[in-house]
């Protein structure tokens, strides 16, 4: 056995607080119809994922989580940035990103205070927070977030909704370009025959989450092959997955070791310059 260790940045992550945990892994697991692996804590989430693990004959461990939670409405950004930004504070294996609702009249001073805090980007989720990602209304917003420097991580795709579908997503692609994009769940959550056609960027980025344990090794490969491997990022979407056996999957595709260090580590460090 090779005694290195590989690290991992787990890309996707949701933590909520513990007294709503329950509930929030309830609602989400509703909406998708989907059973989660686990509860959404903090101390959950260092659980499954602060050990070693071997796969393969190779040690593995996640060094750091990017966490995130959408404000379902506008009343709940301001305690949900604060405790992302208490949950950073309080771990240095956490990175943060920070959120925002279409309903926030006072969305400069809402990324102006996520920057200064130190997070990193912003998490927006069109069909929790029910709004279609290509309203004119959201420009405004993403032109200031690209003006400062972040970076949006969508959720993308739903079989019910099209509140980020392909087509709004190559909109914002093609009128922002400026605006850096993390396309979350291979750019459209069941529906990567759509996604596989998002129009390719420099500033178009993907994670993995929520994906291989649904799409074929050909599939995956056709999104390498279009859009590049340096723009894909491991994730796992815990608490709907265990972070440990979605990464297992993703080394079982037999992918170039060059290219699994890139998604599973260095391609995040680059581009959130940490």
């Amino acid at each position: 056995m090779n005694d290195a260790i590989n690290y991992i940045i787990d890309s996707h992550t949701h933590i909520f607080p513990d007294k709503i945990a329950d509930k929030s892994r309830t609602n989400v697991g509703n909406f998708y119809n989907q059973p989660m692996f686990t509860t959404g804590t903090s101390n959950e989430l260092h659980r499954v994922s602060g050990m070693e693990k071997i796969i393969n004959g190779k040690k593995y461990k996640i060094k750091y989580q990017l966490i995130c939670s959408p404000a379902v409405n506008g009343k709940q950004t301001e305690s949900i940035n604060n405790f992302i930004i208490s949950s950073v504070k309080q771990n240095t294996d956490y990175i943060g990103f920070g959120t925002i609702h279409p309903d926030n009249d006072n969305y400069k001073e809402i990324i102006d205070y996520i920057k200064a805090s130190g997070l990193k980007g912003i998490k927006l989720h069109p069909e929790f927070q029910n709004f279609n990602i290509d309203d004119s209304k959201m420009y405004p917003f993403y032109r200031y977030i690209a003006k400062c420097g972040l970076p949006v991580l969508f959720h993308a795709g739903d079989m019910r909704l099209n509140n980020s579908s392909t087509e709004k997503l190559n909109r914002i692609i093609k009128d922002i370009p400026e605006l850096k994009i993390i396309a979350a769940h291979l750019g459209g959550y069941m529906r990567w025959n759509e996604s596989i056609a998002l129009e390719p960027s420099e500033n178009l980025y993907f994670d993995i989450s929520s994906s291989l344990s649904f799409i074929s090794r050909e599939q995956f490969i056709r999104f390498l092959d279009r859009f590049g491997y340096k723009h894909f990022f491991f994730g796992s979407d815990f608490p709907m997955w265990y972070p440990y056996g979605e990464l297992e999957k993703f080394i079982d595709l037999g992918l170039d070791d060059e290219i699994c260090k890139a998604i599973e580590y260095n391609n995040l460090t680059e581009f959130l310059k940490i």
